[in-house]
């Protein structure tokens, strides 16, 4: 089996700055492209002590090296919304790996104006 029979179709979210009507700006949200990637709760010690002390889930993102993706950006599954929250140029697997894959982490992204 290979990391592609676990992998779930998730869509990477763009925003773009409008205007609100009233004379001022609004962000809204559009799909963007798609890609093949796992998203899971995060298991290690440290989260699980940060989650105990209030911190906000966190989740780790696999996904191939083609995927431009960036710290900061907004990506979604069938159910909610995440962002990236770590460098993806620092979890990529070593360059003499024939999985060419990114790990990142993430956190649940909530805002108005989603699509």
């Amino acid at each position: 089996m290979a990391w592609q029979d676990f992998a779930e179709t998730l869509t990477v979210m763009e925003k773009k700055m409008v205007p609100d009507g009233m004379g001022g700006f609004e962000n809204k949200w559009t799909e963007g492209i798609q890609f093949k990637g796992t998203i899971r709760t995060s298991n290690s010690i440290q989260t699980l002590i940060a989650e105990q002390q209030g911190v906000k889930s966190v989740y780790v993102l696999l996904y191939p090296d083609n995927v431009p993706l960036q710290y900061g950006d907004v990506f979604k599954d069938a159910e909610r919304y995440y962002r990236i929250t770590s460098e993806p140029k620092d979890g990529q697997t070593p360059k003499m790996s024939n999985l060419k894959l990114i790990q990142v982490t993430a956190e649940i992204f909530e805002t108005k104006n989603m699509v």
